[in-house]
C-alpha cells in the first residue's frame, strides 16, 4: 500500500494475521508489485522490509526478487527485528550492506526509519 496516511498504515498493521514462518519472498513480491502498478513516475522508489529475519523454507525466491529490485533501481532496505535475525541473509537482500539493519528491540525502529528517510531525498 503506497500512502502517506500513517493512520491507515497503523490500522492495516493492526489487522495482520499472525502465522508460522516468515515469507520474505511474498513481502518483496507484493511490495515490488505495488511500486510497479501504483508508483509515481519519476519518484524515487524504495522498499523497507521489516521482518523477524528468520525466513521460512520458501527463502529461495527472495534473492531473485531482491536482484530484480536492484535492477529496477529500487532501494531495498532490510530491517531484521530481534536478536536471532539472519543478518547474513538480510544483508545479501539489501541494496548494499549499509541498507541492512538489525535492531534488537522495537524501540530502535524509530531511529532506523529516520536514517532511512534521510537517505532517500525526494526528487
Amino acid at each position: 500500500m503506497i500512502t502517506q496516511d500513517f493512520e491507515a498504515v497503523s490500522r492495516r498493521l493492526d489487522q495482520l494475521l499472525l502465522g508460522t514462518g516468515t515469507r520474505i519472498d511474498l513481502g518483496l513480491e507484493k511490495s515490488l508489485g505495488e511500486l510497479e502498478s501504483r508508483g509515481r513516475e519519476g519518484s524515487r522508489r524504495a522498499v523497507v522490509l521489516l521482518t523477524d529475519g528468520r525466513p521460512s523454507e520458501a527463502r529461495k525466491p527472495a534473492p531473485s526478487l531482491a536482484a530484480l529490485a536492484r535492477a529496477s533501481d529500487v532501494s531495498l532496505f532490510t530491517v531484521g527485528l530481534g536478536t536471532d535475525a539472519d543478518g547474513a541473509f538480510l544483508g545479501a537482500l539489501a541494496r548494499d550492506s549499509s541498507y541492512a539493519y538489525l535492531p534488537p528491540r522495537g524501540e530502535d525502529l524509530t531511529a532506523i526509519y529516520r536514517r532511512i528517510a534521510v537517505s532517500l531525498p525526494c526528487r
